[in-house]
């Protein structure tokens, strides 16, 4: 069974900031940033718990072009995938937990 995605407004703003910063580096790049993170959702959908558990009960999806972690959380009951945020790699990690303990 498919799971479906809820994305936080928090992870929703920090891949539009991503987008508008890679857009001002090179026309384009902020587009296929966006394409990169909604293809690999669809991959959440299929089988999300094949990803590493990074903060019990948060799991994270290494995006492969970008230096960008999809960190997220799975609702069993409403058969679900909840995305918590967008997070760069050489981001503090402590920081990460703090936002994820909102």
């Amino acid at each position: 069974m498919a799971y479906s995605i809820a994305i936080k407004k928090q992870a929703q703003q920090a891949l539009w900031e991503a987008m508008d910063w890679y857009e001002a580096q090179s026309a384009g790049l902020g587009a296929a940033l966006s394409q990169e993170f909604y293809d690999y959702l669809q991959k959440l959908t299929e089988n999300p718990h094949r990803f590493m558990v990074v903060f019990d009960p948060f799991r994270r999806m290494l995006l492969k072009k970008f230096p960008y972690q999809v960190v997220f959380a799975i609702d069993e009951k409403r058969q679900r995938v909840v995305v918590m945020a967008l997070w760069h790699d050489r981001r503090d990690p402590e920081a990460l937990k703090k936002l994820l303990r909102k």
